[in-house]
């Protein structure tokens, strides 16, 4: 799907996802993608390896910010 969009969307979802968690990020100096490497790295697995071992349809749309470990 990555390879499907556009340089433009790519940096509206990016430029979105840190707007959303900028609160708790802070000022972040790290990309979300470099985040991503550091935490596959340190669990010694692959991209397509956590992608394939996340539950989507679980993960909340609605657009809340909700923290799910506050429940």
């Amino acid at each position: 799907m990555k390879h499907d969009m556009s340089d433009t969307l790519h940096d509206s979802i990016k430029k979105e996802w840190l707007d959303r968690w900028k609160e708790r990020l802070g000022n972040p100096t790290q990309t979300p993608r470099q985040v991503l490497r550091t935490y596959v790295q340190e669990l010694d697995i692959t991209v397509a390896g956590l992608d394939d071992a996340m539950e989507w349809e679980l993960w909340d749309d609605d657009g809340s910010d909700d923290d799910p470990t506050d429940e």
